[in-house]
């Protein structure tokens, strides 16, 4: 399937792994799930990891985001447990993304010009998204309070640190919040959805 560059995708049969569905012959959802390591090597520092853990040196996350942005139909993306490597720039703010974004399981991170690490700016209209397991650190991004439509939204296992952003708590539509097992944070928060109402549970 790979190997054949002229290969139709809109007639490959899904599976648990791949699948891509097209509306108009254009790809609304984009789904590959990968075998690499479910957790950012400790060595990460922002390069390709040898080893096969991550895509080879030659991988360009620049084009990456760019290419994704030219899928100007896709509503569902889904590319876990790939490798994919390097920073995730702001550029992907500008994806038509109102539904479902899922990078879990890679080696993301975002540097700014200030070299200040954070979680980067989303579409304002998504409503899940799944970034953990990789390698985001420093601080949560406050701009994630301007994800009015956000539902479900999961950054465990990162590196984040400080105080999680109060506004994430009074999103409009948010029923779940993971932000656990980020080793930075002197306490473990999760929220979990439980009847309809939105539960906090700060443990040690």
């Amino acid at each position: 399937m790979w190997g054949n560059y002229n290969a139709k995708f809109c007639i490959f049969p899904s599976t648990s792994h791949v699948s891509v569905t097209f509306h108009d012959n254009s790809v609304t959802k984009l789904k590959i799930i990968g075998y690499k390591v479910t957790k950012a090597h400790k060595d990460f520092n922002g390069f390709a990891v040898f080893d096969n853990l991550t895509l080879s040196a030659s991988f360009s996350i620049d084009s990456f985001i760019t290419t994704l942005i030219r899928l100007t139909s896709l509503k569902y993306l889904n590319l876990v447990s790939l490798g994919i490597w390097g920073n995730l720039s702001d550029k992907n703010h500008r994806l038509v993304l109102p539904e479902f974004f899922d990078l879990s399981s890679n080696y993301f991170l975002v540097v700014s010009r200030l070299k200040c690490s954070q979680l980067p700016n989303m579409p304002k209209g998504l409503g899940t998204i799944l970034l953990s397991k990789n390698s985001f650190s420093i601080e949560t991004s406050h701009k994630f309070g301007n994800l009015g439509q956000l539902q479900h939204l999961d950054v465990s296992f990162n590196d984040l640190s400080g105080a999680p952003p109060s506004i994430l708590l009074s999103l409009p539509n948010i029923s779940y919040l993971n932000l656990a097992s980020n080793i930075n944070w002197r306490k473990i928060f999760v929220v979990a959805t439980h009847l309809g109402l939105l539960i906090f549970l700060v443990t040690e």
